[in-house]
């Protein structure tokens, strides 16, 4: 059996525990109160911000349309959230495939280079110049008569490959 003591000491026990809870919640409630006053200022501030935008759109922009996009979103969540681990993955991959997509880039511009240094552009501008001049020069009439004899000097270059053939074969 618990002597009056016992009794009184228990709850003088529980009421200092209550004390001390009373005064956590009393100093998170200052808490609330001091974050309150420091936010008030900025969301005033943003909300001016925002009703100034919008007054620019407004003509064009109802509450209707509002609500349309919304709704919209509401009913794509699923999708706008599979974009957005699609893009979450594409930029891991991205990050992962740097170095190896530096590497890429790096050994493709050596390549032109070397290819550079050993007059391959060069030569295919130079190309390219003599292809326009050629087909800037020619009128379709003179490329049908090229094509009518274009048969006759592809059988006179077989006869003189294959008279060549049978020489050796000899």
């Amino acid at each position: 059996m618990m002597t009056q003591e016992m009794q009184l000491a228990e709850i003088n026990r529980k009421l200092d525990v209550l004390l001390e809870r009373s005064e956590d919640m009393e100093m998170r409630v200052q808490m609330i109160e001091d974050l309150k006053d420091d936010l008030m200022p900025v969301l005033n501030e943003m909300t001016m911000v925002a009703i100034d935008e919008l007054q620019e759109v407004s003509s064009a922009f109802t509450m209707e349309d509002f609500f349309r996009l919304v709704k919209k979103v509401a009913m794509n969540t699923r999708t706008l959230e599979e974009m957005l681990d699609r893009a979450m993955a594409t930029n891991e991959f991205l990050t992962d495939a740097q170095p190896m997509l530096n590497d890429v880039t790096l050994s493709v511009v050596e390549q032109l280079e070397g290819m550079q240094q050993k007059g391959y552009f060069g030569f295919f501008a130079a190309a390219g110049q003599a292809l326009d001049n050629a087909f800037s020069n020619t009128k379709k009439s003179d490329l049908d008569a090229m094509a009518s004899n274009l048969s006759a000097v592809f059988e006179g270059i077989q006869a003189f490959t294959n008279a060549g053939n049978n020489k050796e074969g000899n």
